[in-house]
């Protein structure tokens, strides 16, 4: 059976073949494109994103970092205070140790010195004693003596009729509560040869000579 072909109404399916993918590539590209123009988009807002997320990276990371040298420099600190203060601690302890050393010196020094003036003192009053009994024109330089250390117990001084004045004092001599009395060589009753009386003193006037 023979076939017939009408070539006027004829279809060239190649040709419709090609011509439908071009639209549909063309409508692709025009999705792939926008997809594209949005993803570049997304990706520069994200540039943004990650420019900013960087930057405060970095000023987090400066702050970190000035954070630890202040905690370096702090604790540097507190390690050098400490040693100073441990020195000073030691010198203190030292100079405590070198007071009481002293002190415990001084003490001693002040029993010996205690005991060497007892001594002379008794020495002191033992000759003074003797040379009482011996030679009683001395009484005068005893008082004065006494007065000049202040160690007088009493002072009377007594006003003469003739004007003279007597100095009494009591003091210890070997011992023993003594009385020495001395007319004053000056006219002022508040001085005896020349030493102000400082003590506690009675003034009387005797009416006999």
């Amino acid at each position: 059976m023979a076939a017939i072909i009408d070539i006027e109404n004829m279809v060239d399916h190649r040709q419709v073949q090609e011509v439908a993918p071009l639209v549909v590539r063309d409508s692709e590209k025009v999705r792939l494109r926008r997809a594209l123009e949005i993803v570049e988009i997304v990706m520069y807002d994200r540039g943004h994103e990650i420019d900013a997320l960087h930057g405060r990276t970095q000023e987090l990371r400066r702050r970190t970092e000035l954070l630890e040298e202040r905690a370096e420099n702090k604790s540097l600190r507190r390690k050098e205070d400490r040693e100073m203060f441990a020195g000073k601690l030691r010198d203190a302890r030292s100079a405590v140790s070198a007071e009481q050393m002293l002190t415990e010196k001084f003490k001693q020094e002040t029993v010996l010195l205690a005991k060497d003036l007892g001594r002379l003192r008794w020495s002191i009053s033992q000759s003074q004693a003797e040379t009482l009994e011996n030679d009683a024109s001395s009484t005068e330089e005893v008082i004065l003596a006494h007065l000049s250390v202040g160690d007088v117990r009493e002072t009377e001084i007594v006003m003469k009729a003739d004007g003279k004045i007597r100095v009494a004092i009591l003091v210890v001599l070997n011992g023993a509560m003594r009385h020495l009395s001395a007319f004053a060589s000056t006219a002022e009753e508040d001085y005896f040869r020349g030493r102000l009386l400082q003590v506690c003193q009675t003034i009387k006037t005797d009416a006999r000579k």
